[in-house]
């Protein structure tokens, strides 16, 4: 009699479920593909300036939403317009931008020749990454506190004020260094040319011609001294 319990049990569960509601299997219906209307205009910075490119709307990527910090302020209507108009300047520009230096290809500041992370808490690798910053005038990278300083260029099309190292600012505010008389003079005679720009200028080739933006990222100073804290590294050890 003991035994018989339990069974009984479950047959009245199982009566309960029977005279519940049935459960009811929807069919899967396929999706329709669904397309952004219009043309797709993809705006992306190359070395510091703004391009775009036009994307067919059947590109998977845009079939999905990448989630960034930034997301929502890159998209207003505000934010298209500004990037448009660095788009256009940037392709009348008399200069293209310098070349930046990859994060593997330096490991020491262009300007003050240490660790980019010695005014950090941290030298873990995470750490360098965020305290390496390319100069939009020279394209080499320097620590955060010798890029400090911004100044509008627009020679390459950069009429706002962008990150320069500090090398590069004393030499285009008319610093006292003896090299940055010539560089100044000569980044103003290509500023005032800039400036006699009109909209009835020619548009840019296909295939980008104009002069690449070329400065000296390391003086012979920081690279004698970058030499010497490394063979004395060495003979520490």
């Amino acid at each position: 009699a003991g035994e018989e319990s339990p069974v009984k049990r479950s047959s009245s569960l199982d009566t309960s479920e029977e005279n519940g509601p049935a459960a009811v299997v929807l069919e899967e219906s396929p999706l329709p593909r669904m397309f952004i209307p219009g043309k797709v205009i993809h705006i992306y910075s190359h070395r510091g300036v703004y391009k775009a490119a036009y994307v067919p709307r059947t590109f998977r990527e845009l079939r999905r939403i990448s989630l960034a910090g930034n997301m929502l302020s890159n998209h207003t209507t505000k934010s298209y317009y500004e990037g448009l108009l660095e788009v256009q300047t940037a392709r009348v520009a008399p200069e293209a931008p310098p070349r930046w230096t990859a994060f593997d290809e330096d490991d020491t500041c262009c300007c003050c020749a240490n660790r980019f992370t010695w005014a950090s808490t941290s030298a873990s690798e995470a750490q360098e990454a965020r305290d390496k910053h390319n100069c939009r005038s020279c394209g080499g990278l320097v620590c955060d506190p010798c890029a400090k300083n911004r100044v509008p260029i627009p020679s390459i099309g950069l009429t706002v004020p962008v990150r320069v190292c500090d090398r590069c600012y004393n030499d285009i505010m008319g610093g006292v260094s003896a090299a940055s008389s010539s560089i100044t003079s000569s980044f103003l005679a290509v500023d005032e040319d800039e400036r006699t720009l009109s909209d009835s200028s020619p548009p840019p080739r296909e295939n980008d011609e104009r002069p690449e933006r070329r400065r000296q990222k390391r003086s012979v100073v920081v690279d004698n001294l970058v030499s010497q804290m490394r063979s004395s590294s060495l003979t520490n050890n």
